[in-house]
């Protein structure tokens, strides 16, 4: 009935017993021993919002411990100003559409008036040579 590997199917139950009795008394509670990706799915889908184990790294002195919370801070670090730099980029894009959107809409807008103008000048021509007939 349990599973070679990942969580058995009788350990569910008592995982949601635990994380509804953690929710009731207003806890926090970290899984242990997350050896997959599927597991970390199935422990966030039970409502638990930290884990460890084999699925976020293998076990590390102390020493290699703040090495790759160091690392992991240069990543976010990083990555937040990848983000910031492509939002910028989306803007400026967006920008550029906006304004080729606007360029479009006054051109067609001076294309109406001239053929307007176009128009009016052909009456006034029509109504000149009515008038000279007369």
């Amino acid at each position: 009935m349990s599973e070679r590997h990942g969580i058995a199917q009788t350990q569910m139950p008592i995982m949601k017993a635990v994380m509804s009795l953690a929710k009731d008394l207003d806890l926090q509670v970290i899984a242990e021993g997350a050896e997959s990706d599927d597991e970390v799915a199935r422990i966030q889908g039970l409502g638990c919002g930290y884990a460890q184990g084999f699925a976020f790294s293998k076990a590390v002195s102390g020493e290699d411990f703040i090495q790759l919370l160091s690392k992991d801070a240069k990543n976010r670090k990083q990555a937040q100003r990848d983000a910031e730099q492509k939002a910028r980029k989306i803007k400026k894009e967006q920008q550029a559409v906006q304004m080729a959107e606007q360029r479009a809409k006054e051109a067609e807008k001076r294309k109406k008036q001239a053929a307007l103008e176009r128009q009016q000048s052909k009456k006034q021509d029509n109504t000149a040579k009515v008038a000279k007939k007369d």
